[in-house]
Formats: structure tokens, C-alpha cells, sequence
């Protein structure tokens, strides 16, 4: 019990519990790689989810590390979306918003 951290248990139930009920994530950018929006469980600008930072918070906290995603990054979202899978939630994202 010497390494047992407390505090650190009782954040990851509380992450666990806050994040339970999520099943889906859809994080859209545009055809540039800008964050554009992220979806959560069909619902657009789902609290804690709406603007990049707000996104990347809740993903990070979700994930357990911090993600950053300002611009896309393929490689750190398939891994992401790995780990989402092992939760029972699935990660996607696309690339063809056209703010233009």
C-alpha cells in the first residue's frame, strides 16, 4: 500500500462516473486542419465540449493525458480512439469541413 495514491483513485472514479455516459464523439475540422466542433452523442455544443479548448479539456480528462487539438493530428487521435474503444466509446473525427 506504500504506492497507493488516494487522491489519485478517487479522480479517476470521479472521471469514470462524470464520463459513464458518453458513447460517441464526433470532433470535426476543416478542410484546413483547424478544429471546427466536436459532437458528443449527437448532441452539437454539448457542454464541456463546445469550442477547441473546452473539447480538448474534456478529452484529455477523458483520456487520462492531455490531447491537444487545435489542429488535427492523426496519430494522436487513432491513438486516442483506441483507448476511447476500450471504454465503450467510439472516437471519430473528419477533416472536410469547408469553411469557405
Amino acid at each position: 500500500m506504500d504506492n497507493f495514491n488516494v487522491h489519485s483513485y478517487y479522480k479517476r472514479q470521479y472521471l469514470n462516473e462524470e464520463y459513464s455516459n458518453i458513447k460517441d464523439i464526433k470532433i470535426w475540422f476543416t478542410d484546413r486542419g483547424s478544429f471546427y466542433k466536436a459532437i458528443v452523442d449527437g448532441v452539437d455544443r454539448a457542454e464541456g465540449w463546445y469550442g477547441f479548448r473546452a473539447a480538448q479539456d474534456s478529452l484529455s480528462k477523458l483520456l487520462g493525458y492531455d490531447i491537444f487539438l487545435r489542429n488535427i493530428d492523426d496519430t494522436e487521435l487513432e491513438k486516442a480512439a483506441n483507448l476511447l474503444k476500450g471504454k465503450g466509446i467510439k472516437l471519430t473525427w473528419s477533416e472536410d469541413m469547408n469553411t469557405d
